[in-house]
């Protein structure tokens, strides 16, 4: 009983990491013309930092989290689309959209150079440092080589659980 229950187990931790592996994204980038598209179309002081809109600032698809990159997406953002980004900008200026809540609207808060998703401080503007890497973020790699690796080593498992049964 031992044995079939630990080779079931080794089978579904394979088969799990199979379909995870499946189911993930190729890659996990930004779309890295936003914010050279925001500094333009808005005529911003500076390009805004990839935090403004990616969670933790890791730069993948599914890390636009911040109270600002949810609204740009409610608004019409579409990934790697700068024209879906020109036009949700220009409905949250259209609408004065403020995702902080703090009476300044997110248009006015970024041409001050201020961070949409908090309220502003007092004084001089914080200086921004632009540098996500839209190739996969301060987080790193995409998230399919860790899934790939734990695919490689199920499998391996399960061929070498086959193995040590016939012996």
């Amino acid at each position: 009983m031992n044995r079939l229950s630990s080779s079931v187990r080794l089978s579904l931790f394979a088969a799990l990491a199979l379909t995870t592996l499946a189911a993930a994204p190729l890659s996990a980038h930004a779309s890295p013309a936003f914010p050279g598209t925001m500094l333009d179309h808005l005529a911003l002081p500076q390009a805004p930092p990839c935090w403004v809109c990616h969670a933790g600032n890791v730069t993948s698809y599914d890390t636009v989290f911040t109270p600002f990159g949810r609204s740009l997406r409610l608004n019409g953002l579409i990934a790697e689309d700068s024209t879906s980004l020109t036009r949700a900008l220009d409905e949250l200026d259209r609408n004065n959209i403020d995702s902080d809540h703090d009476g300044m609207s997110d248009i006015d808060e970024l041409m001050r150079g201020y961070d949409p998703n908090t309220p502003p401080f007092e004084g001089p503007a914080p200086e921004w440092k632009v540098g996500c890497d839209a190739a996969g973020g301060a987080g790193g790699a995409p998230l399919t080589g860790g899934l790939a690796l734990t695919a490689v080593v199920g499998l391996a498992l399960v061929g070498w659980r086959a193995r040590s049964r016939k012996r």
